[in-house]
């Protein structure tokens, strides 16, 4: 029997590569319905594929502790893993919950320790008492999500959304006209940016702030050098993109706005 996952795609966020295997997250049906508390203790988060022999192997359940275990509903997509592995470990975070899981890589995947990173001013939803509020899939667009971690050198990086405050987020929800709810959208879109957190690998943070010229979610590291994808310019059609060459200097990384 197939496990209880549910598969997403998003670009940047595939595989990572591990020996002759490829970790990615989840993989199997979403139409099943979505059950509730009482199913999220089955799924598993992560999957490992063998390229040359086909066979996928689910592990990662989640975590005592979790989130996902209060007992509310949830979205679907709302625990999308977003991890990479580093020095013998997977680094995870499970969605829009704000807590960084690292596992052994190796079976039998052994949860190693976890940390709360402190993200600015982040606002995620906590699930619903009940289906209709918990599955509700407004909550989960407005509200924060980690989209990527990256380890690079001492460092961690975290891509994240920050969410809607509360009162935007009641804002937001209000009945209003068509050009009045534009007008509130562009609004909300330049007050909410991706942010990228850096930390050391004890979750300590080194720094919280807005790239200008780089896009959040789309970092990665390339044989030992870390790169960004540029922001595109919306007023300027272009056949091309930027890639930019990072690093992190540990004199420079601290109290970063």
């Amino acid at each position: 029997m197939e496990p209880h996952v549910f598969a997403q795609r998003v670009f940047g966020k595939s595989f990572a590569k591990h020996g002759d295997r490829l970790l990615y997250f989840d993989q199997g049906s979403r139409t099943r319905e979505n059950e509730g508390p009482a199913s999220y203790a089955a799924m598993h988060l992560l999957k490992w594929l063998d390229p040359s022999t086909g066979k996928k192997e689910a592990f990662a359940n989640f975590p005592n502790g979790s989130l996902f275990k209060n007992g509310n509903y949830f979205p679907f997509g709302s625990w999308l893993p977003a991890f990479c592995i580093s020095d013998g470990f997977i680094y995870v975070a499970f969605g829009i919950e704000p807590v960084i899981y690292l596992y052994d890589v190796d079976p039998p995947h052994e949860l190693i320790s976890q940390f709360k990173p402190s993200l600015k001013d982040y606002h995620y939803f906590q699930g619903g008492e009940n289906a209709k509020v918990g599955t509700d899939i407004g909550f989960f667009l407005l509200g924060g999500k980690i989209e990527s971690i990256v380890r690079f050198k001492e460092f961690l990086l975290i891509a994240y959304f920050p969410g809607y405050s509360p009162a935007d987020l009641s804002a937001f929800q209000e009945n209003m006209g068509v050009e009045e709810r534009i007008a509130l959208r562009e609004r909300m879109d330049e007050k909410y940016k991706r942010r990228v957190w850096i930390g050391d690998l004890e979750g300590n943070t080194l720094g919280d702030f807005v790239p200008e010229v780089f896009q959040a979610n789309n970092i990665g590291v390339r044989e030992g050098e870390l790169f960004a994808i540029g922001v595109e310019n919306p007023d300027i059609e272009e056949d091309l993109f930027r890639i930019y060459r990072l690093d992190i200097a540990e004199s420079t990384s601290r109290d970063i706005e």
